[in-house]
């Protein structure tokens, strides 16, 4: 795949990780289920049964959560609770639960041309809590990580954050839902990709979410995890290496999907076809045809980055429970 000389450096940034308006669904179920997972397979017996005892509280367990019938064992059970937990949020598109800005950012992975993308996104206002929908993903992430870690919050209350934790820390992960590309052919962005058509039918965003299959089974799931390798040794590395704190942060890989998104989702063949356009040496942008070296490479990225997601949900929400808070 071509790399262009002005991508040099953000392409180094996310090699030495790997060394060491609204969006389509983040990843697709797979992906979100394997998130889940990755982060329960992190906790010590203890925590595991915390955290599915707040889980229990979920207001549509009984809808949502009942096991496949092929899944019996207790262990297993948990584990396909806490995938579709990771899944939830994408259950309740349309409804009162709905929350569409939480699911990605304000800002630009990929500017061409003279136009100006919108400010970063700034902290939360303050008091917000998670009646407030109009919160981009780093807000709401901070909003949902307090509701979890109060414990003076109804296990109800924290059941439903659990699964937005889980759902955010997979959709951030996804570079398309960091930002967009802004040029004069999408001078209000590219809506993380959902605006730049396939020759398939899809988009570039629809592509970059099915990285990780579509809807799993139970077996899928253990299979696909499993075929990541040793996750907590090498993302601990990274961890403690990153500064612990400061790699956990949402800023922190918010930052990376960036650098991803600009690297790696919008490639030559990409862009290329974006900047014609946007100088008037074509009329409009023709659907695209990725190459099939673009999506081996964007699927080595999509498996290292939910990796990273799952790990670092894991410590999210080990933090939020073993050491939970009461606010007044």
């Amino acid at each position: 795949m071509a790399v262009r000389p002005n991508a040099i450096a953000a392409i180094a940034c996310f090699a030495l990780l790997i060394i060491m308006n609204r969006p389509v669904l983040g990843w697709s179920a797979s992906g979100h289920h394997m998130v889940g997972v990755i982060a329960y397979d992190l906790m010590n017996a203890e925590t595991r049964s915390e955290v599915m005892r707040i889980l229990r509280h979920h207001p549509q367990f009984n809808k949502h959560f009942l096991p496949p019938k092929n899944v019996h064992d207790p262990e297993s059970i948990h584990r396909w609770q806490i995938g579709i937990a990771g899944c939830w949020p994408d259950f309740i598109r349309d409804s009162n639960e709905d929350r569409p800005k939480w699911h990605y950012e304000l800002g630009a992975s990929y500017v061409i041309g003279n136009v100006r993308p919108p400010n970063p996104v700034g902290p939360p206002p303050r008091g917000a809590t998670m009646k407030e929908e109009d919160l981009y993903l780093s807000q709401a992430i901070e909003v949902c990580t307090q509701t979890l870690g109060d414990a003076s919050k109804s296990d109800e209350e924290r059941a439903v954050a659990l699964c937005w934790v889980l759902h955010l820390y997979a959709d951030g992960h996804q570079p398309c839902h960091a930002g967009s590309l802004y040029a004069p052919a999408f001078p209000k962005g590219d809506r993380g990709g959902n605006q730049i058509e396939l020759a398939d039918g899809s988009n570039l965003h629809t592509a970059w979410d099915n990285l990780l299959g579509s809807y799993p089974s139970a077996n899928e799931v253990r299979s696909r995890v499993a075929a990541l390798g040793d996750i907590r040794s090498d993302m601990m590395k990274l961890y403690l290496r990153g500064g612990k704190d400061r790699w956990i942060l949402p800023k922190t890989w918010i930052e990376e999907s960036l650098v991803v998104a600009k690297s790696y989702v919008y490639s030559d063949e990409v862009t290329g076809p974006i900047i014609a356009a946007s100088r008037g040496l074509t009329p409009r942008i023709p659907p695209l045809k990725l190459s099939t070296d673009y999506y081996r490479v964007a699927g080595e990225v999509a498996r290292y980055r939910i990796k990273q997601a799952g790990f670092r949900a894991g410590v999210a929400v080990v933090r939020c429970v073993e050491k939970p808070s009461r606010r007044p």
